[in-house]
């Protein structure tokens, strides 16, 4: 992790003194959670722990036959181990002019809050970041510089959660993500609507997926970063709903509409949500595959989002999308 933050400011880094190596080496053996040095197991146990059971994230540590749970553990923790360490002690790397007065918060914005009676239950996951990454490694009575959203488009269920458990979460947004005006009414209710990560656990709905993620990471004017900081990351998490067509979370109705998956994964299973005049709209993986093409001919100008996503990395069960970091 402290390789990768070195990299991360490699255009700032100078030839450091004693005391910022004293530093560092304080900051990235202090500072920094358990589970950013202990692997990714260690990310699952506490993440199931904080959510109280109540995400399918990752597997009971107990039961690890729970098929029914993912191992996102696997997807988050290289990941999100770098972007802390970098938020976190990146800044003894820059030059002294260059270190930031005041650091900026590390914003977390996840779009859904499990609202759907097929769910595991409420609000596990948004638990889980609380404790993975605001409370400090030394004392909850010190709280890292964090800020954690959460966009949910059952507002009843929402609100009741948040009653019960206040100050879990930053801001509780209310919002259809598949609706480009709902999300930019939503964003607009932030006063700073940009973030290291934005995480897509909502419908799982092939169209809503492909639009959600366009919103966030379209750039609108040729100087505008966008909702996704330099370096951030968006995460789609169940695009197996490419391949199947399972009913989708829509709130607390009993069965949402299909998710319009496929057997080919590429494209969507035909369907009354799907004109006649596009009869081979793509899945949420056909566009991602779609987007590594892209990449690889990024020399044309052809890359996915005006050239600042570079890296598209698909698990088991979600994907990964890395914003360019300035000077890279």
């Amino acid at each position: 992790a402290a390789a990768t933050a070195t990299g991360a400011a490699r255009s700032d880094h100078t030839h450091q003194q004693p005391q910022d190596v004293a530093a560092m080496h304080d900051c990235l053996t202090t500072q920094l959670p358990a589970w950013v040095h202990h692997g990714p197991q260690h990310l699952a146990h506490q993440m199931w722990e904080a959510s109280q059971g109540k995400t399918d994230k990752v597997g009971n540590p107990v039961n690890r036959n729970d098929r029914h749970s993912h191992q996102y553990q696997l997807l988050y923790w290289p990941y999100l181990s770098k972007l802390v360490t970098r938020h976190t002690c990146g800044h003894h790397l820059l030059q002294p002019e260059r270190q930031p007065q005041k650091q900026e918060p590390l914003r977390l914005l996840e779009i859904g809050l499990g609202c759907n009676p097929q769910r595991v239950g409420v609000g596990g996951s948004a638990l889980a970041w609380h404790s993975l990454l605001m409370e400090s490694p030394a004392s909850q009575d010190d709280p890292r510089n964090v800020e954690l959203y959460i966009l949910e488009y059952d507002e009843g269920c929402a609100r009741a959660w948040e009653q019960e458990n206040p100050g879990v979460v930053t801001q509780l947004l209310t919002g259809d993500a598949s609706s480009p005006a709902e999300l930019r009414r939503a964003m607009e209710q932030i006063s700073n609507p940009r973030f290291d990560v934005i995480i897509d656990d909502g419908s799982h709905i092939n169209n809503h997926q492909i639009t959600t993620m366009q919103f966030f990471l379209n750039k609108t004017t040729s100087d505008d970063e966008g909702y996704l900081k330099p370096g951030g990351l968006y995460v789609i998490e169940d695009i197996e709903s490419s391949c199947y067509d399972w009913p989708a979370n829509v709130g607390q109705a009993q069965r949402g509409p299909g998710t319009g998956g496929s057997r080919d994964c590429l494209t969507q299973k035909k369907s009354k949500t799907i004109p006649a005049e596009h009869p081979d709209e793509p899945t949420i993986l056909g566009v991602l595959v779609e987007y590594q093409k892209q990449l690889l001919q990024w020399k044309r100008g052809k890359a996915p989002f005006q050239g600042s996503i570079t890296h598209i990395d698909i698990h088991w069960g979600g994907a990964v999308l890395e914003k360019r970091l300035p000077g890279f």
